[in-house]
Parts: structure tokens; C-alpha cells; sequence
């Protein structure tokens, strides 16, 4: 088998790789080999088809169990999962965080279960809620990106002066209106230039 040359083959698709198996194990009498050829057979499978050893076993054990190789996703093929927001509802948010700024995905949350819930507004049904952990990955998608842009995109600037502070741990100019931390304090603070 390693001494062979790549095989040049490729079903057009998962049914025809998954007939392939099939026609392959029930051709070969694969029930009733003994052990090495069992593996001879699934090391050529995997060869051809370019299933992974773990795939080949599950399309096994359903050829041994049904008498057939069949796709059990149903309906859900290639989309395992519904979204449960759609592209208005992630320009929605993009929008609420271009007017209100990027708040923490916590104060984001508060705010869509009180624009749903308070206001009343039903553009918010289904952002009301959403956890702080989904806004953030939503915050990464295309259409959030597009939508934050179409708005002006401006984004919040940062103190200078906070990251440095921050860093060395030795306090903030009063401009900055942040506070020294307790390393700071606890030895004498050094005075910003």
C-alpha cells in the first residue's frame, strides 16, 4: 500500500464516495474477512475516498448495522445548525454599539434586554437575549464589520496615559482621570512628565 502511487481519484460527491464504500464493502464481502484484510480494505478506502480512519469506521459500522452507506444528516446538510440571528439583527447591534460607543459585551446585553424589554421596541426580540460571549463573535463577523463601517465606523481612542500606567504600575497624569493603583501608592508615586 505505501509503495503504490497516489491514487488519482475523487467522487464528485459526498453520496458518490459514500456509494463507493458501499458497492466497495459489499463487493469485497467485508463481513466475512479476516482482520488484516479488514484493514487492507479500510487503508485502501481512506486511500481513494480521502476519508479519515475514524470517518471509514463510522461508514462501516453503519454498512454492517443497515446494509447500506447513507448520509444521516437529512435535511441539515451542510448546515448543521440555524442562526439564531440574522444579518439585521448583527447591523442592528452594530449600530447600537456606533451610537452608544463599544461598550463590554455585558453592558451591550443590558442595554438590548432593555431596549426589548422596557422600550419596547421590537427590532430587539431576538438580541434581548443574547449573551455577552455571543455579541463578542458576532462583533467578529463580516456583516458586523460592514455595518459598523457603513455607519462612520469611528472608534473610541484610548488614553495614552491609561495603557502606560497600566504597564508600569506607577500612576496617571490627572488629565487621564484615572487613579493611581495600589502598587503606585504603596511606594512613593513617581510624578508624570
Amino acid at each position: 500500500m505505501e509503495a503504490n502511487e497516489p491514487v488519482d481519484f475523487e467522487p464528485l460527491d459526498r453520496d458518490g464516495a459514500y456509494a463507493f464504500v458501499a458497492r466497495t464493502l459489499t463487493r469485497l464481502g467485508y463481513r466475512a474477512l479476516d482482520k488484516p484484510s479488514k484493514a487492507l480494505v479500510k487503508r485502501c478506502l481512506a486511500k481513494t475516498t480521502g476519508y479519515s480512519r475514524a470517518q471509514l469506521t463510522r461508514l462501516i459500522r453503519q454498512h454492517r448495522e443497515t446494509a447500506k452507506v447513507v448520509d444521516r444528516r437529512d435535511g441539515n446538510r451542510g448546515r448543521p445548525f440555524a442562526r439564531a440571528y440574522t444579518p439585521a439583527d448583527v447591523r442592528l447591534l452594530a449600530q447600537v454599539h456606533e451610537d452608544l460607543g463599544q461598550m463590554s459585551g455585558l453592558a451591550t446585553r443590558v442595554v438590548l434586554h432593555r431596549e426589548h424589554h422596557v422600550f419596547g421596541d421590537v427590532r430587539f426580540e431576538r438580541l434581548a437575549g443574547i449573551s455577552a460571549s455571543h455579541i463578542h463573535d458576532l462583533r467578529g463577523s463580516r456583516t458586523y464589520r460592514r455595518g459598523a463601517r457603513r455607519s462612520g465606523g469611528r472608534r473610541r481612542r484610548r488614553c495614552r496615559w491609561a495603557s502606560a500606567a497600566r504597564r508600569s504600575r506607577t500612576g496617571c497624569p490627572a488629565s487621564c482621570a484615572s487613579t493611581p493603583s495600589t502598587r503606585a501608592t504603596a511606594t512613593a508615586p513617581r510624578a508624570c512628565t
